[in-house]
């Protein structure tokens, strides 16, 4: 609590994140009351990816039974029922058109889990690098899979979903496709 206070007083806002695991999904409360508590904005996911640099992990061992997510918290129903319109795989990123990530190998990105595009600011210049970057989230579009799915506006994919589930943004995994199918209709129902 300590810390938490000096990172209050220094000006920086403090958010805490948890991801959701079969390991820690008892835990939820407790976190829940702690955060309470210190007065920390919480969020919980989820939302496990893959690896797209080789680590060893087995998300699928570490996703939550299908059962868990209509408990998840008591306005899973209502935050998956409103309609999103997303168009395009970048507008669910914080980031999109204002921030970017300069991963370990110097790449720039507009996303931590993405391996592309292949954009460096260090030859081509930093205000290039966001052109292209900014040019290159604007041209991505939803695999036609996608784009043609029932659940296409309450699907909670993302570019990093598709790439870390199927190796590109540009390809849709048959697996996740039928996993989150069984979650939304477990959740708010066929349409």
């Amino acid at each position: 609590a300590e810390n938490i206070e000096r990172i209050r007083a220094l000006g920086i806002p403090l958010t805490a994140v948890t991801t959701v695991t079969n390991d820690n999904y008892n835990d939820l409360p407790a976190i829940s009351e702690l955060m309470s508590k210190l007065k920390i904005p919480w969020t919980a996911s989820a939302s496990l990816k893959k690896s797209l640099r080789g680590a060893d992990n087995n998300v699928v061992e570490l996703r939550l039974p299908d059962s868990a997510y209509p408990h998840l918290c008591e306005d899973a129903v209502s935050a998956v029922n409103k309609q999103i319109k997303v168009t395009k795989p970048c507008e669910k990123c914080r980031t999109y058109r204002t921030g970017y990530w300069i991963k370990w190998d110097g790449k720039m990105s507009f996303c931590a889990f993405l391996r592309e595009p292949d954009i460096s600011p260090l030859s081509s210049g930093f205000s290039d690098a966001w052109k292209n970057l900014v040019e290159y989230e604007e041209n991505l579009q939803w695999p036609v899979e996608c784009q043609k799915c029932k659940w296409s506006q309450k699907c909670p994919k993302c570019a990093a979903t598709l790439a870390t589930e199927s190796g590109s943004v540009n390809k849709v995994s048959k697996d996740f496709c039928r996993y989150i199918d069984r979650i939304l209709n477990q959740t708010i129902g066929g349409i």
